[in-house]
């Protein structure tokens, strides 16, 4: 015997998942898997909307100071490391610095807290070295609106443009961790040759001769 089959229609087909006991657990499911992902989407773009608005202006410089000068060679020029908020709280820094091949760093002094220094505790792979000036640090307990980094020593060895440059900076706030760093200032140098200071002859002053004073003559009595 043969038994016909018969196609079903699509109205039939969905009334039948429709009454399925299965139905109202799948569609849930669905449901859940396809909005939590749009929910947590729309949050965080909401969130993150409110955190660029509360986002501080930046204020802060990175500087060296000097950052210009006219030195010859064999000369030598202190170069400082200048953090500056702008008005603003900072807890934390970092940047690159490289130095042209004409100049040469001769010592690197950490300025201590109680002349101006930052405090602050370095990075173990960001310490500032003579060979690597480079750093990156934080104040451990407690904030600065301005303070001075270090100071090198450089000694100039050849003529030229002399550049101490600063790269890969930031300025951390104190509070929210915000990078305010506004603008760097490199130090930019003219390196000139060394010339010796001729030496200008002192005129030796000639005494003026004093006329002698003769003896004036004592009368002597004339005996009879």
């Amino acid at each position: 015997m043969v038994r016909a089959i018969k196609k079903e229609t699509l109205p039939k087909k969905i009334r039948r998942i429709i009454s399925s006991r299965f139905f109202i657990p799948i569609a849930f499911l669905t449901f859940v898997v396809i909005t939590v992902p749009i929910i947590q989407y729309l949050a965080t773009g909401t969130l993150d909307i409110r955190q660029r608005a509360a986002a501080p202006k930046p204020t802060a410089t990175l500087n060296i100071s000097p950052f210009s000068g006219e030195f010859s060679v064999g000369q030598t020029l202190s170069a400082t490391v200048v953090i500056d908020g702008g008005g603003q709280a900072f807890n934390a820094a970092q940047a690159e610095i490289s130095i042209s091949s004409n100049l040469q760093v001769m010592s690197l002094i950490v300025i201590p807290p109680e002349q101006g220094g930052c405090n602050f505790t370095f990075s173990k792979r960001k310490v500032p070295t003579v060979s690597n000036p480079s750093f990156a640090g934080s104040i451990a307990s407690g904030f600065s609106q301005n303070c001075s980094l270090f100071t090198m020593t450089l000694q100039v060895n050849a003529i030229g443009d002399g550049m101490i440059n600063l790269s890969r900076a930031a300025v951390k706030a104190y509070k929210g961790n915000w990078d305010i760093l506004y603008s760097t200032q490199n130090g930019n140098y003219t390196l000139i040759e060394f010339v010796e200071p001729t030496l200008t002859p002192t005129p030796t002053s000639i005494p003026t001769a004093v006329p002698a004073t003769l003896p004036t003559a004592t009368p002597r009595p004339i005996l009879n």
